[in-house]
């Protein structure tokens, strides 16, 4: 879905990561998709690339790309990995090899930078792993999530490491938290936002800091309330707004489905009230 969003609206997302997926325009039914799936295959750049650039009419900045895959993925074959590159790479109109690679403990990173040495792709190869995101449940501070399904612990969290490449924790953008629908946001000024990162796009600002002790690397700091950026976003769409219950003092802020799903039947005409 990331790779559908980001060649179908590049000019609403700054960025976007694909974690264990497929190259946009790679299957046209589900027979298709499960070979793109199973099956190592091997496209060549110019045609990905025409894939996207005819997805839509933008010819303006694309969307910095990162992209994630296990080099033991039995699901997703990891020749769709380079596939992605190439896709992206062909786009922005970049080197077929990378400007830089690093190894990060078993991991391996490459990065593409564009003529004026900015970072515009960026792929990660997980030494050993299956069908996943990728998350470390240590050290202090690099940990993110919960090992289960499909969430494996690898010793390296995406969400830290895709966070940075966007430069989220240069710059926090303000969202809505346990506020009313109608109080003011801040976006960014071009207007383009992150796929999955509840964030805006490079270059906002925000008065958002997060805090860390003496010695610790600085991490970003998402206090947000779930519900009310649901309710924002059904909002803004002209969509009807869910009517989520109070949140019980001191709880955690958790998404309630209940709402969500009555909202989006009343959107399609499918129930009254």
């Amino acid at each position: 879905m990331a790779s559908v969003m980001l060649a179908t609206y590049p000019e609403v997302f700054a960025g976007g990561a694909i974690i264990a997926g497929l190259p946009y325009g790679c299957a046209s039914n589900v027979q298709q998709a499960f070979e793109a799936m199973f099956e190592e295959q091997g496209h060549a750049a110019q045609a990905l690339g025409d894939r996207v650039r005819a997805a839509s009419r933008h010819r303006g900045s694309w969307p910095k790309i990162s992209v994630w895959h296990g080099t033991s993925d039995p699901i997703v074959k990891p020749s769709n990995c380079e596939n992605i590159i190439r896709q992206w790479t062909n786009v922005h109109g970049l080197s077929d090899s990378p400007s830089y690679q690093e190894l990060i403990g078993s991991h391996t990173r490459r990065i593409w930078s564009d003529a004026n040495g900015k970072a515009r792709v960026e792929a990660f190869l997980i030494s050993g792993m299956a069908h996943g995101v990728p998350l470390a449940t240590t050290p202090r501070g690099q940990s993110c999530g919960a090992a289960g399904a499909f969430f494996l612990d690898v010793g390296i969290s995406s969400t830290h490491h895709i966070a940075r490449f966007w430069r989220l924790h240069e710059s926090l953008a303000e969202m809505p938290r346990a506020a009313p629908v109608s109080a003011p946001i801040r976006v960014a000024t071009d207007g383009r936002a992150f796929v999955n990162s509840g964030a805006a796009a490079e270059g906002s600002h925000s008065s958002a800091e997060a805090s860390f002790a003496e010695g610790e690397e600085r991490q970003p700091n998402y206090p947000l309330d779930p519900n009310a950026v649901i309710a924002w976003a059904f909002k803004v769409a002209g969509l009807p707004v869910p009517e989520f219950p109070p949140a019980p003092p001191g709880a955690p802020p958790r998404v309630a489905p209940g709402p969500i799903i009555a909202a989006a039947l009343k959107a399609a005409g499918l129930l009254r009230s």
